[in-house]
């Protein structure tokens, strides 16, 4: 992905929501599942402005929900990493409440790993 305008995102969200609900099979057998999350990274990160990256968070939901117990750690510490970020600097209620969703869930996976990993996170300079 290398657009910044929110509408063509949301559509690339929509059309990888798709993608995962219609061929989960294919998506963990084909290992796209750590391409997928370096889309979401991008989505989350900080050369996009809010607009933007409003529709990561369903389509990272989905992604910890069919494939969560699979993912690895770091895999998972990153992502937990880029969402924390991201949603230090969001403006948009919107934004902030996927985010805190996908937080939440990340929590009910793992409550112990998450808060360590929140314990020892750095937020870089001006982030919230």
């Amino acid at each position: 992905m290398h657009s910044d305008e929110s509408g063509i995102l949301e559509s690339a969200c929509d059309v990888l929501t798709c993608l995962v609900e219609r061929s989960p099979e294919q998506v963990k057998g084909t290992g796209l599942l750590v391409p997928l999350l370096q889309c979401v990274g991008r989505l989350l990160g900080p050369g996009l402005d809010d607009n933007a990256c409003c529709f990561v968070g369903p389509f990272t939901m989905l992604l910890l929900t069919r494939f969560g117990a699979l993912l690895p750690g770091d895999a998972v510490s990153g992502l937990l990493h880029a969402v924390v970020t991201r949603l230090a600097t969001a403006q948009l209620p919107y934004l902030k409440q996927e985010l805190l969703v996908v937080v939440a869930r990340l929590v009910l996976e793992d409550t112990p790993g998450v808060l360590g990993a929140l314990a020892s996170a750095q937020l870089g300079a001006g982030a919230g």
